[in-house]
């Protein structure tokens, strides 16, 4: 499109020479010719991949021509396209279920994705591998301009095939609702995502499997049912500071683990649940050298299925200090090792405070070391204690604090040569036909320390049958 500005006797005399005289016209009509050829309409290209698998192939789209930065791009057919061209294209849809792969093909190659509208659709899913050969081959997904879009509401893998794989989600707004994993498999080069808080964001449902060794937990924005699950480290932790986010879920899961690791206090709030399954022969410390008291706050539930887990560090560290963990939910321990402490200088702690009510089924709670190993009970409304199966084993110190009440039923504390304390306000119901003692393995609470019943504490008896 051109433009005439304002109208004068000239530019009329000029069009009226267009117009009336032949070579006018002829002229009128090249030049009509030139401007089309600049012009650039959009389309929606779809893939129909009649003439091989190469992106730059113009029979393969539907209309026919390789994609440009005007076009939709739409891929509804499982298949490894080979990108052989840096593109930018307007935007890009897979849907229809389709499993779709990017591979770089002669060289590192980039889609860049310059406007909105962007989508992986629920059950389809695109996976990005790197190549070998010459020169680095990632294959990469960026961003370019202002107001770019993605939703992941299927899977977005990246890859160590290869050269790797990168996602920037610079100068988009990327959000998953969907799977957004980083898989080390593969034997090459890892993916990498690169984000901040503000252009990838985790919504309800959301996502983040990182099944790699190593790497880094990407920045992101996460709902509170959003979930981080860590399932490939083997003897390398993620980047410890990429941990000191908001997370919604937490579960780890490293069956393959071999080494013990630890967070170094990083790993501060989980807003939603905090899942330990798997450690493989390794373990997990929720903290590492320090001489201060840090905090992890768990605003849903604590569970842990198997895997070893330490709240404070290991027998090296030889330093003052200890790790709070605050558990708003319930705490159900079930298999696995829950060791508290784990330090030689008698300043350190490990102290869960818990909320919810307290289950164990199995799995061992212990302590090691020289500190302190405490359970207090903090909740504001009736707390459930109950003990099936599973070992409390060393100096593990129980409290119930101030104003909180928990039911033991007829389930028994025991096991611990630790200490049981009953603060002034709290209240402790039982229905164990022993009641309660001073000493003894006899009564709700057996714990082989000192007992202290505070005389301005209140007692509930509530059995079904004589009660001492």
């Amino acid at each position: 499109m051109f433009y005439l500005g304002k109208v004068n006797v000239n530019k009329l005399i000029f069009m009226d020479f267009f117009k009336n005289t032949n070579s006018g016209r002829g002229l009128l009509i090249l030049f009509l010719v030139l401007m089309a050829s600049q012009v650039s309409i959009a389309a929606t290209k779809t893939w129909i991949g009649v003439s091989g698998a190469n992106w730059g192939t113009n029979t393969n789209w539907s209309p026919t021509g390789v994609p440009g930065a005007a076009d939709d791009v739409v891929i509804n057919t499982s298949l490894n396209i080979n990108i052989d061209n840096n593109s930018t294209i307007n935007s890009l849809v897979v849907n229809n279920n389709a499993a779709v792969i990017f591979t770089s093909s002669g060289g590192g190659r980039v889609i860049t994705i310059d406007n909105s509208g962007s989508r992986i659709e629920s059950g389809s899913s695109l996976t990005l591998r790197g190549s070998t050969g010459k020169g680095t081959r990632t294959m990469s997904i960026a961003y370019s301009g202002t107001g770019s879009t993605m939703a992941i509401d299927g899977s977005l893998v990246l890859t160590a095939v290869g050269d790797g794989s990168i996602y920037t989600a610079t100068n988009s707004i990327t959000t998953v609702s969907g799977t957004l994993k980083n898989d080390g498999a593969g034997g090459g080069t890892s993916g990498v995502i690169t984000s901040n808080a503000s252009n990838l964001q985790f919504s309800s449902g959301g996502i983040y499997q990182h099944a790699l060794n190593g790497g880094d937990i990407p920045t992101a924005t996460w709902d509170v049912s959003s979930t981080v699950n860590v399932t490939g480290v083997t003897t390398t932790l993620p980047t410890t500071s990429t941990f000191n986010q908001t997370f919604g879920n937490v579960i780890w899961n490293s069956t393959s683990q071999s080494a013990g690791l630890s967070l170094g206090g990083n790993l501060a709030t989980v807003a939603g649940n905090f899942s330990m399954i798997s450690t493989g022969t390794g373990n997990l410390k929720l903290i590492g050298s320090s001489n201060s008291l840090l905090g992890l706050t768990v605003g849903g539930n604590f569970t842990q299925s198997g895997g070893s887990l330490y709240v404070y560090g290991d027998n090296t560290q030889n330093v003052g200090g200890g790790l709070l963990m605050t558990v708003n939910g319930n705490v159900s321990i079930s298999s696995g090792t829950l060791t508290l402490n784990a330090n030689t200088d008698a300043t350190s702690s490990g102290t869960i405070n818990v909320k919810g009510n307290l289950s164990i089924s199995g799995g061992t709670i212990t302590e090691t070391g020289n500190g302190t190993a405490n359970i207090n009970f903090t909740g504001t409304t009736v707390q459930a204690y109950s003990k099936t199966a599973g070992t409390i084993s060393n100096t593990v110190n129980f409290g119930i604090n101030t104003g909180a009440i928990v039911n033991f039923g007829t389930n028994l504390l025991d096991g611990s040569n630790g200490t049981f304390n009953l603060l002034t306000g709290g209240t402790l119901m039982t229905a164990n036909t022993g009641g309660i003692a001073s000493t003894g393995a006899t009564g709700s609470i057996r714990t082989t320390g000192i007992r202290s019943f505070d005389a301005a504490a209140n007692y509930v008896y509530n059995g079904t049958v004589s009660q001492v």
